[in-house]
């Protein structure tokens, strides 16, 4: 049985995922969503449509160039079908961002299409638009599977892994108080300035901090390590860091993202905001530890950095869980039970 996995190249979800069916002996293919763009459109479509758009005032999402053959949707497109009519795939796991272009076109009956969605959105249209057309269809958002499920959509929780091969414990001096890896977001933004309240010695790396955060500069820039690292570069500094801390990008969005399974498979404490689903996997306090407010946020943060030993017993506890039941060697057996397409 051939499988085609979509998804960005990085984070490198459809490698990991790759990887755990060709080890259960399926044949497999990758195609991967980059971000990057026919040089045509780079260079000229993308800046002559920003030019008017400013200079008619047209709404956020005007494009001009929808029909274009060089534009991210059509040459997206392009690429994908060299790769579906030669790989004649029987399965496509679409694993679900944002769409750059409907791989659904491609769809016959003798080809199963697996949509798998994980990025938080609390838009009803969306989450119904993207969920449409495909075989299966799982979400990593609890509360998107029950809108859908409202809506008559067949659709199933399934939650993020991790690589084992990426991220794993190493005994490594614990020279932060603080690790936050992620991109910015008023929320976020809030949550970081807390922890400045409590400590200084944070390291923070993630897009857009230097150019939108309310952190004071000094403070902010002291403790920046850039936009990105690579992600064994994350697994290390995970090992560095006495707690590391995460928040989703919105206040009290569903669904736990990447760092609830990297960080306790790197034998890190994690201390997190909540979600609806931590409960699912996790029972805070053995397992993680899980601030409901800031206040709380700097009372967790206070009673981990005197406690070392506290520290170590959370963090073994957390690692053991996602070792035995997240990996992607898991996630991909979860799949095979839950499609029909692989009995």
């Amino acid at each position: 049985m051939r499988i085609l996995i979509s998804g960005y190249a990085f984070p490198s979800l459809a490698v990991g995922l790759a990887s755990a069916f060709t080890d259960k002996g399926y044949q497999v293919e990758t195609f991967f969503l980059d971000n990057k763009r026919h040089w045509v459109d780079r260079i000229f479509l993308k800046r002559f449509n920003s030019l008017l758009k400013n200079l008619f005032f047209r709404k956020k999402d005007f494009y001009m160039f929808t029909e274009s053959r060089y534009n991210q949707e059509s040459w997206y497109q392009r690429r994908f079908e060299d790769v579906f009519l030669r790989f004649n795939p029987d399965i496509v796991i679409v694993i679900q961002g944002k769409p750059v272009f409907s791989i659904l076109k491609f769809k016959r009956a003798t080809t199963h299409f697996i949509g798998w969605w994980i990025e938080p959105s609390d838009r009803e249209d969306e989450i119904l638009k993207n969920s449409q057309g495909f075989d299966d269809y799982f979400s990593y958002s609890k509360k998107a599977v029950d809108i859908l499920v409202s809506r008559g959509v067949r659709a199933r929780y399934m939650p993020h892994a991790f690589n084992p091969t990426i991220f794993f414990p190493q005994k490594n001096e614990k020279i932060y108080d603080i690790v936050f890896v992620g991109a910015w977001s008023p929320w976020r933004d809030e949550v970081l300035k807390k922890a400045f309240d409590l400590t200084k010695n944070i390291r923070i790396f993630g897009p857009k901090w230097a150019s939108r955060s309310t952190i004071p500069k000094s403070v902010l820039m002291a403790a920046y390590g850039g936009e990105y690292l690579s992600e064994s570069a994350v697994n290390e500094l995970y090992s560095q860091a006495k707690i590391v801390l995460n928040a989703s990008r919105a206040h009290m969005s569903s669904g736990l993202n990447l760092r609830f399974f990297e960080v306790l498979s790197a034998g890190a404490l994690l201390l997190s905001d909540t979600a609806p689903e931590i409960g699912f996997h996790f029972q805070p306090g053995r397992d993680l530890m899980v601030f409901d407010s800031l206040d709380d946020l700097g009372l967790k943060v206070t009673h981990l950095l005197a406690n070392k030993e506290l520290r170590g017993q959370i963090a073994g506890s957390g690692y053991r869980i996602v070792y035995a039941d997240h990996s992607y060697s898991s996630l991909a057996s979860r799949l095979i039970d839950q499609c029909s397409v692989f009995h």
